[in-house]
Order: C-alpha cells, then structure tokens, then sequence
C-alpha cells in the first residue's frame, strides 16, 4: 500500500474471521475526505512498524550475540 510493492507476508485464519483492506487509492480518498484520521492512522502504522523493526533488530543483536 504504501509504497507500490507486492505484500511481503500472507494470512491464514484458522477461524473465521472478518478481514479489512486499505488500498492505496482508498488511502489518498480517505486523506482527502478526513485528513484528520488519514494522519492518525498513518501515524498508528508508523508506530507499529517501528516496534516491529525495533523487535527484528533485537532478535538479530541476540542472534549476533548468541554465536560469540
């Protein structure tokens, strides 16, 4: 979605389950329509992606660590 590259992961549920998607184009109508909440929801993404890249970067300094 954000910027233009084929998904890096895929989803299984194992019940069933009620799933969103937000394309780019839904993206860019909802910044024009509420630019209040494309912010807060951009902002949210950013804050998730940070702790997952915060997490990947101690599970390889442990990695790292753990072989000498």
């Amino acid at each position: 979605m954000l910027d233009g590259a084929p998904r890096s992961a895929t989803a299984t549920v194992i019940e069933d389950a009620i799933v969103y998607s937000l394309s780019r184009r839904a993206l860019d109508a909802l910044a024009r329509s509420d630019p209040s909440l494309a912010t807060k929801l951009l902002v949210n993404l950013g804050r998730h992606l940070s702790a997952r890249l915060r997490q990947t970067t101690d599970t390889l300094r442990e990695l790292v660590d753990s072989r000498g």
